[in-house]
């Protein structure tokens, strides 16, 4: 049985068990899913748990999903990942400040950023700071915006 509940229940080390040959045919089959630009139907099974988030613990909406995918799935997108990221920093893709999706960087800089200037603005008054915080919230779809 697998470490964390996912649908067809084998675990990373299975695949890392695998004989070079056998290796190789998953490998083949990544190649005619990349190809194909179709990913099996098996692949694209998840189980979904509730995760209690806090609150009510009978409103359905204090809780989040929380998807757990076949093993082979998740080493597929791994690869993708991967592959993206390379050839993305060696084309130079990106912009210095586009930091969510690269190695090495956060987005934790950005809010630590994005929170002293509403700081700022809150010490000078500006009333424009209101219509920011409000299309951030909705951004992230929450429902009470807090300042700290």
């Amino acid at each position: 049985m697998s470490k964390s509940p996912e649908p067809n229940e084998i675990p990373y080390e299975f695949y890392t068990a695998l004989p070079k040959s056998f290796r190789e045919l998953i490998l083949s089959l990544f190649n005619v899913t990349n190809d194909e630009q179709s990913v099996p139907a098996a692949f694209k099974k998840s189980l979904i748990l509730p995760l209690y988030k806090k609150g009510d613990s009978l409103d359905p909406t204090d809780y989040r999903g929380i998807s757990f995918s076949n093993t082979i799935y998740k080493l597929l997108t791994g690869i993708i990942l991967n592959g993206s990221t390379n050839w993305i920093e060696l084309h130079d893709i990106l912009k210095e400040n586009q930091t969510g999706v690269r190695r090495g960087y956060s987005t934790v800089d950005h809010l630590f950023n994005l929170t002293n200037i509403i700081k700022l603005r809150l010490q000078n008054k500006r009333k424009k700071i209101l219509r920011l915080i409000c299309r951030f919230c909705l951004c992230l779809r929450c429902n009470k915006p807090r300042l700290r």
